[in-house]
């Protein structure tokens, strides 16, 4: 069989990816049916003896490798995407009021500057999340910045809620539903951040004027003692599927890019959890909505 014919035989079954021919070697990239496993294979023929050649066929495991470069490719695009925006905004504004700040009303530069401060913020919040994977990504502890202290959770729920941006908290009924007096032993900023988020993605993924409801209650799990806070949305939902990998880096659940976000969030809350010494699960149905469940260590008779 000739090397063409070699290579036809075993990319047959697959998807080829890329071809690379160089002198003397024809390469190809093929994924497996099943998307789970990419190889490259190489094609060779060299001298054998003194009477002919021999065919030569390496098949090389580059699975890992090819989905951290497609990961990279998809950081970049979406890094882009997501700062030029607020960038956008910032520099647009601050342009007009330092060219022109008389051709505007008080009340036209006021809307202006809160504009600037919204985005700076939404800036802020990115590169917060990018550190943060960074730090997970190079195994430093979450844990060496933590300050733990008892909270009173519907207290403190009340006041993440309360911190949300106007048009999340006020297009959407928020309710807070209180089964259990409880605390909790916590850092009060990862507290926020990973409570910040779940709502905004609760509300994000929902409809507006939909319902957003977070429920607190005392459970035992795993022997022990837990404050549990359940998110429960009206959203777009999920299957199974894509519940199984919503807190991988970079995941998306909204396949059309409409609502924005880089995909880190529930990775990064997921981390910020189990530093504090908890759990989180997720449920969801497509078309019903989405309950993600934060178990925290009971604060009972602690600190």
């Amino acid at each position: 069989m000739t090397l063409a014919g070699l290579k036809e035989h075993m990319t047959e079954q697959h998807k080829v990816l890329d071809e690379i021919h160089t002198e003397g070697i024809d390469e190809c990239i093929v994924e497996n049916a099943s998307r789970e496993l990419v190889i490259k294979l190489r094609f060779m023929q060299e001298e054998y003896s003194t009477v002919g050649f021999r065919k030569l066929v390496s098949a090389i495991d580059i699975t890992r490798e090819y989905n951290l470069d497609k990961m990279k490719s998809y950081f970049m695009s979406v890094a882009s995407h997501e700062l030029r925006t607020p960038l956008s905004s910032i520099c647009g504004f601050s342009e007009l009021l330092l060219e022109c700040p008389d051709s505007f009303t008080a009340d036209e530069q006021k809307q202006m500057m809160l504009s600037i401060h919204s985005q700076s913020n939404v800036l802020a919040s990115i590169v917060s999340q990018l550190l943060d994977v960074s730090r997970i990504e190079s195994g430093e502890p979450m844990q060496s910045d933590m300050q733990v202290r008892k909270l009173d959770l519907a207290h403190f729920l009340e006041g993440v809620v309360s911190c949300l941006p106007s048009a999340e908290r006020e297009a959407r009924e928020i309710n807070l539903d209180v089964i259990d007096s409880c605390a909790v032993l916590g850092d009060e900023g990862f507290l926020t951040r990973v409570f910040s988020n779940l709502l905004s993605n609760a509300c994000k993924y929902s409809s507006i004027d939909s319902v957003v409801s977070v429920r607190v209650s005392s459970v035992r799990k795993g022997g022990r003692s837990m404050g549990l806070v359940e998110v429960i949305d009206q959203g777009i939902g999920m299957s199974p599927g894509e519940v199984a990998k919503a807190f991988e880096k970079f995941y998306r659940a909204d396949a059309s890019g409409k609502i924005k976000g880089m995909g880190l969030g529930l990775h990064i809350v997921k981390e910020l959890v189990q530093a504090m010494g908890g759990s989180i699960e997720m449920s969801s149905q497509k078309h019903i909505g989405t309950t993600v469940r934060v178990y925290l260590p009971d604060g009972k008779g602690e600190l």
